[in-house]
């Protein structure tokens, strides 16, 4: 528990200072290959099926294997995966990363959720490196 209270502290404080929720794109600036997922649960949760699936294609395969993955967890603690199960993950992790390319090629830097942030982590510390040096 205290290492999940301290995860979240950590998180908080990365997010506060770099002015996102996201990890990936607070550090390095970037979006990850589940950027707009949280945005597009929301919209799901408020009926907005359409503007979900603009913030993130695979929203509904996240909600549908969210669920599988806690219970996995929950239920078979130090069992290993099937081959299928390992086949099943490969297939939906290149599937993530083709989903994530096409959106990089197709609507970053300018269209949202795929968007640069210019307030990372790696900027700033060059930045007072800059000043420093």
């Amino acid at each position: 528990m205290l290492y999940a209270v301290l995860g979240l502290l950590f998180w908080l404080a990365v997010s506060a200072f770099a002015g996102t929720l996201c990890w990936i794109q607070a550090l390095i600036g970037f979006p990850c290959p589940s950027c707009g997922s949280t945005r597009a649960a929301i919209e799901l949760v408020q009926g907005n099926f359409f503007t979900a699936l603009q913030w993130h294609p695979l929203i509904l395969l996240s909600l549908v294997l969210l669920p599988y993955a806690v219970f996995r967890i929950a239920t078979a603690k130090h069992k290993p995966l099937s081959s299928v199960e390992k086949y099943i993950l490969l297939g939906i992790g290149a599937l993530y990363i083709v989903v994530f390319i096409v959106r990089m090629i197709f609507l970053f830097p300018h269209t949202p959720p795929m968007v640069m942030h210019d307030g990372t982590v790696i900027r700033r510390i060059f930045r007072l490196l800059g000043l420093l040096f």
